[in-house]
């Protein structure tokens, strides 16, 4: 069988700094090892990916949500000139076996992909990272009932009813989408991690060099900074409470880069807990190991939502892998995946997010085995198994082609 010539448009940045990055990262590499021909169409990328792919740089964009009808419209038509036309004739040009576009809050490019793979007749894969009606809503702070919610559900379903493949990041994301979508293929690729990585912790001592006594607890968050979505407000209102009203020392870790860090460094001043949050900026794949491990208990402190309900986040597996003491949000694929080996909090809860932080600070030592367990846990999401799902799905549409 003829290798196929897949075109990916990723209208991110295709760096491993961020989930959605990894997962196109490796998707294309799973890809890459099939033999295929690819083209990444990106708005930036690490170096030396350029020897391994074609790749077509789109200018990048900054990203400012806002809540009106009008600005979003405005926001949209002002990418057209930008993204339409370079997504749209490149692909028309080249007439790829394979078109696989990656869901994003921004419609044109995936709407320019999408009208030039149906006129070329390409097979059409919709890699859904995220349910994009409500992180729509999240993003840009506005109420379910609005307009634009409707507006991005039709978007969604245009997206996946012409697509010949949905891939999707999770069982629940899955069962969700099976409701709004009819008689469509759903995959399930998971989120990946490669747990090799996780046995050595490298030679940075990093308490060292954040004058941090070994005694002391360190507790992480690993992620995108980003207003409201991520619950990082929440996380340090509950870690001021840990150290101010129920007097444990401890140190907060948020490592990553984004638009939120400004206001969340002023919380932590107003909080007067800035001294124990550092803020690590955006770091590399391996940086984050080398802080994981300097670390013994990890926080996802999601607001509950459906999106959030279906989601599993990069970083989860990431603790799991590095056997972490896990407080994560009372939410539904969490609890599918962590079961009883993690410490959980309701949602939007801050007291009793600073409560079990506090269970979690106090028996460090007695909740080290479920670390341990979560260790054997997350081998279902080893690379080479959703490797294997990824292939196949590829060999079976490029057979149909």
């Amino acid at each position: 069988m003829k290798p196929a010539r897949i075109a990916i448009v990723f209208t991110l940045e295709f760096k491993g700094t961020h989930g959605a990055g990894r997962k196109a990262i490796f998707m294309a590499n799973a890809l890459k090892e099939l033999g295929y021909d690819i083209t990444i169409f990106t708005m930036g990328y690490e170096k030396g990916f350029e020897k391994k792919y074609k790749i077509i740089e789109i200018e990048p964009y900054k990203i400012e949500y806002e809540s009106g009808l009008l600005q979003n419209i405005r926001q949209e038509l002002s990418l057209l000139r930008k993204y339409f036309f370079k997504i749209f004739y490149t692909i028309l040009k080249n007439k790829y076996d394979i078109v696989q576009i990656h869901g994003a809050t921004r419609a044109v490019p995936q709407l320019a992909a999408l009208l030039a793979a149906k006129l070329t007749r390409a097979k059409i894969v919709y890699f859904y990272h995220d349910l994009l009606p409500e992180t729509a809503i999240l993003l840009r702070n506005i109420p379910k009932e609005s307009i634009i919610y409707y507006i991005v559900r039709i978007f969604e379903k245009i997206m996946c009813d012409f697509s010949d493949v949905i891939i999707v990041v999770s069982d629940a994301m899955k069962l969700i989408l099976r409701k709004r979508v009819k008689n469509k293929k759903i995959e399930v690729v998971y989120p990946t991690v490669n747990t090799d990585e996780f046995g050595n912790c490298g030679s940075a001592n990093l308490r060292e060099k954040y004058d941090i006594e070994v005694a002391k607890p360190v507790i992480i968050y690993v992620g995108k900074l980003e207003p409201g979505i991520r619950g990082l407000e929440l996380l340090l209102e509950a870690f001021s409470l840990l150290i101010k009203e129920r007097n444990m020392e401890a140190y907060l870790f948020l490592v990553g880069g984004g638009a939120a860090e400004k206001e969340l460094r002023k919380l932590a001043e107003k909080l007067g807990i800035e001294r124990y949050v550092i803020f690590t900026g955006e770091k590399g794949h391996e940086e984050v190991i080398n802080h994981l491990c300097i670390a013994d208990i990890a926080v996802v402190p999601y607001p509950e939502s459906i999106e959030t309900n279906v989601s599993i986040p990069t970083k989860l597996l990431e603790y799991m892998a590095s056997g972490k003491i896990i407080v994560a949000s009372n939410l539904t694929q969490f609890r599918a995946i962590l079961r009883n080996d993690a410490i959980y909090f309701k949602p939007n809860d801050v007291r009793d997010l600073a409560e079990k932080l506090e269970k979690a600070v106090r028996d460090i030592d007695a909740l080290r085995r479920t670390g341990e367990n979560l260790k054997k846990k997350v081998q279902k999401f080893d690379e080479k198994r959703v490797k294997q799902k990824i292939r196949k799905i590829y060999l079976q549409l490029n057979k149909s082609k």
